[in-house]
């Protein structure tokens, strides 16, 4: 059976909503009373009845639901009602895998030519040091890295010391600015230069990681004449640190993260009704499914291996069983800044529905370029790979043991001085659930202790459910319209 097209609307009455099921019930209670005080009369008799509402509203399927499942009813294109829950899992990054390092300090050494340096009124370029210098990246092999952060850190120092004023012009070819001008900067004494704003390009093929360092003397414009012994230099110290990136290219090498296992509450799924049982078919269509949604930003052949996948609950788990099966193989995005997903299916849905666990538990690992030497890789520093589940229960199964009750007031004090000869329920009852019922009614004294039942189990059975067509749809209500 299935429930279709359910609307809910709230109304006052007995915390019930919607009109699925429409319930009204009178209370008709007959009475005699007479006086021969005035009159000569054999006899008189007389039968008012009085017609006292019990009880009318109406309910849905959202009374069904607890508080919380009742926040999750979704519609189909068709009508079909049913449940859906969506949450995030997981949101990994491997950036911990693409680390930039901080550069250990260069020592270079520029000779300082021996001489007698007359007056100048302009600066002159002298000695130079040309090296290649690899960032220390290793196994990744990184071709391009848009710096956000970082500094280059520079100290120099005259020794021995002769006064002419000197500065050192450091340049780094691959290293340039979003002008394309590579950097270049005329520096003395001790500092750093922010290097955010600046790319590194490698040129040349097998150069990754590697950059070129120009590190040149600059004779500074002077009024006086100096003398420069010989075994004269200028020692120049440079380091970088605080390595960020807004992007990386180039091949991350085979990796491996793992992650810490993660434990998801799904509390709402386990408890699917108020009170009752509920089981949910399989063979209906739309069927029910649980499906992970992957979605990777990160420009990489990545496999997932799940170690562990189990439905948790006290006491007791069970395994997930997913298609594809573990490892996994994720898609990924042809151009930076883009996403591809990848969606796992849970293949033994209905055992996991059944079981109604409280959590899923689960251990994976995550391996990106696996058994491969080479490769164009790319990621942002906002790339990530987030996991999403997604729920649909679809709302055909077997519910049982639902119970719904309400206490209103009833006051029979103006009926003290009558002599009630019968009493009777109107009942009239429109069902368009697919579910059969029972009704009681209880009365209450003033201290709300139950003073006995109105209904005999035998009467009580008389909520009969709506009929269906084969797609669910409403074709005859439930009803009843009689006096009990």
């Amino acid at each position: 059976m299935e429930w279709r097209k359910v609307s809910f609307q709230k109304i006052r009455i007995m915390k019930l909503l919607s009109s699925t099921l429409y319930v009204a019930i009178i209370f008709l209670i007959a009475s005699c009373s007479f006086s021969t005080s005035d009159y000569e009369i054999k006899s008189v008799k007389a039968s008012p009845e009085f017609a006292l509402p019990l009880a009318v509203g109406s309910l849905s399927m959202q009374d069904i639901l607890n508080q919380t499942d009742s926040t999750y009813v979704r519609v189909y294109p068709d009508g079909l009602v049913y449940l859906g829950y969506e949450d995030t899992l997981i949101t990994q990054n491997v950036l911990d895998l693409i680390g930039l390092p901080d550069l250990s300090t260069l020592n270079r050494s520029l000779n300082f030519p021996a001489a007698t340096y007359p007056p100048s009124n302009v600066d002159i370029v002298s000695t130079t040091s040309t090296s290649t210098v690899d960032m220390g990246m290793a196994p990744e092999k990184l071709t391009e890295i848009a710096f956000k952060a970082g500094r280059l850190n520079y100290a120099t120092n005259l020794v021995p010391n002769s006064g002419l004023q000197y500065a050192v012009r450091i340049r780094i070819p691959q290293f340039t600015n979003a002008a394309g001008n590579a950097f270049q900067q005329t520096v003395t004494g001790a500092g750093f230069v922010l290097l955010n704003g600046y790319t590194f390009k490698s040129t040349t093929v097998g150069t990754a990681n590697t950059f070129t360092l120009e590190v040149t003397l600059i004779i500074k414009l002077h009024n006086n004449t100096y003398t420069v012994a010989p075994a004269t230099n200028v020692n120049v110290s440079i380091s970088m640190s605080g390595l960020n990136f807004k992007y990386v290219r180039g091949f991350f090498a085979d990796q491996t993260a793992n992650p810490d296992e993660q434990t998801l509450d799904i509390g709402t799924i386990g408890d699917f009704l108020e009170e009752g049982t509920v089981s949910f078919a399989v063979t209906g269509n739309p069927k029910p499914k649980i499906e992970l949604n992957v979605t990777n930003e990160f420009g990489v052949p990545l496999e997932v291996t799940y170690s562990i996948f189990e439905a948790r609950k006290a006491g007791s788990s069970i395994p997930i069983l997913i298609n594809p099966t573990s490892p996994v193989t994720i898609n990924s995005p042809a151009v930076l800044g883009q996403s591809a997903l990848t969606t796992v299916n849970i293949t033994n849905i209905n055992q996991v529905i059944n079981f109604k666990p409280s959590q899923f538990f689960y251990r994976v690992s995550g391996r990106i370029n696996k058994n491969l030497t080479s490769g164009n890789n790319f990621m942002a520093d906002t790339s990530k790979m987030s996991v999403r589940m997604k729920v649909e229960l679809p709302l055909y199964g077997k519910a049982t043991n639902i119970m719904l009750d309400d206490t209103l007031d009833l006051d029979l004090g103006d009926l003290k001085e009558s002599e009630i000869e019968s009493a009777g329920l109107k009942a009239v009852i429109e069902n368009q659930l697919p579910l059969d019922a029972v009704i009681q009614l209880n009365l209450l004294d003033a201290d709300q202790k139950d003073i006995g039942s109105l209904i005999s189990a035998a009467q009580s059975n008389i909520i009969k459910g709506s009929i269906v067509t084969a797609a669910g749809e409403l074709q005859t209500a439930g009803k009843f319209d009689e006096l009990i």
